[in-house]
């Protein structure tokens, strides 16, 4: 498993220098393929850490993949513009691209106010079993995914690089920009789970 979102990270990041501009601009729109491929990704990740949780037994170790769920259920409820994408697109550009928009649901402010509570809440987990005593026993075990934490700040650095109008890198990658956004972010998350791996086999 761990080599498989090594390899899906690695390929990603080929993906999006080597295909920017030769794969149609609507595979990286909202509802195409990558995204749709980055929300199965982020609900695996949860799957994989609700069974962690489950095989368990130390109590802080069962709470923290618990708190991982939530971390990725989070990640795939932001993909999905908190369900914006499952209605009608509110308009379409000149070249026939989907918009959506979180900000005209009609529950908008209740899921601003959960994942407030849900945040306080996982706080709260964090303090009462001492949280911040898993990364001594992750270095102990030597399973701290140093690999995967690059990896991860490169994608996250390429993304946010190319998101915006002005910036240099997005003068380069040109009119394929969000199909590199898109591929950069699916390099992450697959990173992500990738670290994961790595810190389940240390708190075992």
């Amino acid at each position: 498993m761990l080599l498989f979102f090594r390899l899906l990270g690695f390929v990603s990041l080929l993906a999006a220098i080597g295909l920017v501009n030769v794969l149609a601009p609507s595979i990286a729109w909202e509802n195409g393929p990558i995204e749709n491929f980055q929300i199965l990704l982020l609900l695996g990740g949860a799957v994989i850490a609700f069974r962690y949780q489950a095989a368990s037994e130390v109590p802080a170790h069962v709470w923290y993949w618990r708190c991982g769920v939530l971390i990725w259920l989070f990640l795939a409820g932001r993909e999905l513009g908190w369900g914006a994408s499952l209605y009608p697109p509110t308009e379409f550009t000149s070249k026939g691209q989907p918009i959506y928009s979180s900000h005209l649901l009609p529950f908008i402010d209740a899921v601003h106010a959960a994942l407030a509570i849900l945040a306080v809440a996982m706080l709260a987990i964090a303090v009462r079993f001492r949280f911040w005593r898993l990364p001594g026993e992750i270095i102990r075990q030597r399973g701290v995914p140093w690999l995967e934490i690059v990896m991860i700040a490169i994608a996250a650095a390429l993304s946010l690089a190319v998101d915006g109008s002005r910036t240099p890198l997005r003068f380069m990658v040109g009119a394929g920009y969000e199909t590199f956004e898109e591929f950069a972010e699916l390099a992450a998350y697959a990173f992500f789970a990738a670290a994961q791996v790595r810190i389940h086999t240390s708190l075992r």
